[in-house]
């Protein structure tokens, strides 16, 4: 269906990346740098980088992010004049630049609004250009819900079944890194758990505790107790009628003096099959994000023997409206990508997570496996956005002819 802003936007782009290209060519040729263009008309270098973005640009709506100011377009023409500059091509520059203002003000009532409708539009996304956005929007989500987190760090382990062939064992783990509240009545959500089949339904494999010990104290809370801080925090946790697991942190301190580490953990036997089945075709393997953080990192180990030669993709998925979604519909568009980062564990460092490989070590050993046996994929948001589910998405390979589902 045809969009109004995109097809006024992309034909009087066109037309002034044209008007523009001319005008700098006319005074200092083809493929000259910003130094040239500096010197040529005499302008400051940002208006020279500005106006090159948008003549030389690959996308129409980048380069219209660029765009001077009509104040700026003045100082462009008047000293182009003074460069000898033909008047009626400069007249159509100033022209141009009048159309591009009635734009805004006809599809955004704004420059920031309008940069926003660009940004939108670009035919690929960029950290470059969301992390801005979404940075305002983690600043704005921790004052209005009470807390923030420097990094959420997620992994899944997912290794063949010890006592079911053809089915998947996992240890999943989830950190809270430098979690801060912001009020004193702040009560927030740590964790939170279902099992869903590809078509919603809900399974309940058994789940144990990667360390019972803690998990005894916190009332069922399956707290790491080496990863979290001690001494340990405040805990609730209560299931709902759906089956939805959900763990609390009590409220506490505020402000740096009550900054927390919390590490919860769990291993669940016999999780679902490794195989496509009738009403199961895809893999979703990811973390919720509840908490506004300055980054998630989510890693996913895959033994050699599970899921041979997937092509795996990240999804990022809005639960604005509908809780735990696989829906296309729901699906954000997001520059970041699936990264392969080998085998075992000597590529797990990241200084958003100090000690991860220690913790991981333990997870490993807890389940009794070699992380060797493992490829590692990693998926790393600067401030993910709220409420959404960071995941991995995969077909499921067809069953051989020994699998049995159930």
């Amino acid at each position: 269906m045809p969009d109004p802003f995109q097809d006024d936007t992309s034909a009087l782009v066109a037309e002034i990346r044209d008007l523009f290209a001319q005008v700098i060519e006319s005074k200092c040729g083809p493929g000259t740098g910003l130094n040239e263009i500096c010197d040529g008309f005499g302008i400051h270098r940002k208006l020279a980088w500005q106006l090159t973005k948008v003549a030389y640009g690959d996308d129409p709506f980048h380069s219209a992010r660029f765009m001077p100011t009509p104040r700026g377009i003045d100082t462009w023409v008047r000293s182009a004049a003074e460069n000898g500059i033909d008047a009626g091509l400069l007249g159509r520059v100033r022209e141009a630049s009048a159309k591009f203002e009635h734009l805004v003000e006809t599809h955004a009532g704004s420059r920031t609004a309008m940069d926003m409708l660009l940004e939108s539009c670009v035919a690929t996304p960029s950290e470059e250009i969301d992390a801005p956005w979404r940075q305002r929007a983690f600043e704005g989500n921790a004052y209005v819900w009470g807390a923030q987190v420097r990094t959420t760090l997620a992994f899944s382990i997912l290794a063949p079944s010890g006592d079911k062939r053809g089915w998947l064992d996992m240890v999943q783990a989830r950190s809270l890194i430098g979690l801060r509240r912001t009020r004193p009545d702040t009560r927030w959500l740590v964790g939170q758990a279902t099992i869903m089949r590809d078509g919603a339904t809900p399974m309940f494999p058994g789940r144990t505790p990667l360390d019972e010990q803690t998990t005894r104290k916190t009332g069922g809370v399956p707290v790491v107790g080496l990863h979290t801080t001690d001494p340990l925090p405040r805990f609730e946790r209560r299931e709902t009628e759906s089956g939805l697991v959900i763990d609390e942190l009590l409220a506490g301190e505020i402000g740096q003096v009550g900054e927390l580490t919390i590490t919860t953990g769990e291993i669940i036997r016999n999780l679902a099959p490794a195989f496509a089945t009738p009403n199961d075709k895809r893999a979703h393997f990811g973390t919720g994000i509840r908490t506004p953080a300055e980054v998630v990192i989510y890693d996913h180990f895959v033994h050699a023997d599970v899921f041979a030669g997937v092509e795996r993709e990240l999804c990022v998925f809005s639960e604005l409206a509908t809780p735990f979604t696989f829906d296309e519909q729901d699906r954000l568009r997001v520059p970041e990508r699936v990264q392969h980062l080998g085998t075992g564990l000597s590529r797990v460092h990241t200084p958003d997570a100090p000690g991860y490989a220690g913790l991981l070590r333990y997870a490993f050993s807890h389940a009794g496996w070699d992380p060797d046996k493992f490829a590692l994929y990693r998926v790393r948001m600067a401030y993910p956005p709220l409420t959404t589910s960071v995941m991995i998405r995969h077909a499921l390979p067809e069953p051989p002819d020994w699998f049995e589902p159930e």
